[in-house]
């Protein structure tokens, strides 16, 4: 997960106070926003928006509820990954005493310019940084073909996210059998095959069409183009959002988050 940054001689580069400082306000920062986040979803179970379609709706659906259900689930994912991330290089550079690459996500949601952008350059930096290596530059050194490979890579990361959920939702057959279980959820698999090949899909069509489409651009502000961006991938985001949603994804973060309830008083 931990990538050490280089000096200009290839030299790790040393953790110093005032690095590990920015490190741990970045992290603290993608706390306190996700805490709002969660603030306000929570009663909700993270779905605000009305809708009468079920959160893990296996189909490609247009309800506008679903979708903005969709964009909040995505907005509080980013959060945890962002904030995450941050922890994680902070506590490896207090275990080593050197510095590490911090940003996996760039604020994909609201200044993405093109849906390349958003996967290739502010989502999970991580995944995509793997997956080009390993499959989207194999691909186009052997075939030649960039949408081939922009396909491939996707079609990869369809398959590493079913096993993922695979294991994050397996449940025994005794648990499954079990109605009063509160841990079991149920998944169907082929979801995120699905979701993955619809972005690869997108982003073929950007190769195809990116320069006709190009003087939107120029047109809308970086906030519309962004929210357009994301909103093509809005009537299949549950399919990806939906299971971490209702097997608690979120709650299971209240833990570690400063959070204020309201608890009852009993008067005597």
């Amino acid at each position: 997960i931990l990538r050490p940054k280089y000096d200009d001689k290839g030299r790790l580069v040393k953790s110093t106070r005032e690095s590990f400082s920015a490190t741990n306000r970045m992290h603290f920062i993608g706390v306190g926003i996700f805490a709002l986040l969660f603030h306000l979803a929570e009663p909700f179970d993270f779905s605000p928006f009305p809708s009468s379609r079920p959160s893990n709706e296996i189909f490609v659906t247009f309800e506008l509820g679903q979708m903005n259900n969709t964009f909040t689930q995505a907005l509080m994912l980013n959060m945890t990954l962002f904030f995450s991330m941050y922890g994680i290089s902070a506590l490896g550079s207090v275990l080593t005493g050197f510095q590490f690459h911090d940003t996996i996500t760039s604020n994909p949601m609201f200044v993405s310019s093109s849906p390349s952008d958003f996967w290739g350059r502010r989502w999970n930096n991580l995944i995509h940084s793997g997956l080009k290596q390993g499959v989207y530059k194999p691909v186009r050194w052997n075939t030649g073909n960039k949408h081939l490979a922009a396909f491939a890579a996707f079609f990869a990361s369809g398959i590493i996210h079913e096993y993922m959920w695979a294991l994050w939702f397996f449940n025994t057959d005794a648990e499954m059998a079990d109605p009063d279980c509160t841990t079991c959820h149920h998944v169907i698999h082929g979801k995120q095959l699905l979701f993955f090949g619809w972005n690869g899909i997108l982003i073929v069509l950007e190769y195809l069409l990116g320069e006709r489409l190009a003087f939107l651009k120029a047109i809308f502000p970086r906030l519309v183009t962004s929210h357009l961006v994301v909103l093509l991938s809005l009537p299949v985001g549950h399919l990806f959002a939906g299971d971490m949603t209702l097997s608690g994804y979120f709650k299971h973060f209240q833990v570690c988050l400063p959070l204020i309830k309201a608890t009852p008083i009993a008067i005597a």
